[in-house]
């Protein structure tokens, strides 16, 4: 969380070039370590570890709690102040971390089933415990069928291009969404000589155009000499 690699160039190279020149040479933080895939699967990591052993020890759950709201407010700082803006693929990286969670619970699964194997007195309590099994393979194939990143099924497709059309008449929310600057805002300045005025005659119209006509192509004559 604390970078060090950025802050040690940062802090070697300031008193050279500067405190601006030494933020632009200390970015970008190391992709291996730093990088949005790195800490996905970290803090994936750090949130499995206490899922999987909380029935063994409860306390855990209060130190991966405290990890987690300490995690928001400094990544939270480093994304928005401290670091280089990166392209928007956290959709990818958040669907892997759910995929993750997922299979996390059939270690959780087949720890408790050992667990009770080797500590109960009937082999009723393991056999009941490894029975949820079945629900997990049931809950992971319905995450898999309906959270698709890379594909969408012919159901939300046609409510897709339903919603296209909506928003390409200007209703609903996303035609709301896709016509919201197209709206007009009170007090906004628009430039007179884009405005029609009825009291303008139409020949003065026609000889404005043409004195801005003329005057284009004499400027553009003065570029091709200029640039001849």
């Amino acid at each position: 969380m604390l970078r060090f690699t950025p802050l040690m160039k940062y802090m070697a190279v300031k008193p050279i070039l500067g405190e601006a020149r030494a933020k632009e040479l200390a970015e970008p933080e190391a992709q291996s370590n730093n990088g949005m895939g790195a800490r996905s699967a970290r803090l994936c990591l750090l949130l499995v570890i206490p899922l999987v052993f909380c029935t063994l020890s409860p306390l855990i759950t209060i130190f991966g709690m405290m990890n987690f709201c300490l995690c928001r407010c400094v990544y939270g700082y480093l994304i928005m102040y401290a670091e280089t803006l990166k392209g928007d693929m956290g959709g990818f990286f958040w669907t892997t971390q759910l995929q993750s969670i997922q299979l996390s619970m059939l270690i959780y699964i087949l720890l408790m089933g050992g667990v009770l194997f080797e500590r109960a007195n009937s082999r009723i309590c393991p056999a009941i415990a490894m029975a949820s099994l079945l629900y997990w393979k049931y809950s992971y194939d319905r995450f898999q069928r309906e959270h698709k990143v890379e594909s969408l099924s012919f159901q939300q497709l046609k409510d897709l291009e339903e919603a296209h059309e909506d928003g390409a008449q200007g209703n609903g929310p996303l035609g709301d969404f896709l016509h919201r600057h197209h709206k007009p805002r009170q007090g906004s300045y628009v430039q007179p000589e884009l405005l029609e005025h009825p009291d303008i005659p139409e020949g003065r119209r026609q000889q404005e155009t043409q004195v801005k006509d003329a005057s284009s192509m004499q400027d553009s004559r003065v570029q091709r000499k200029l640039c001849c």
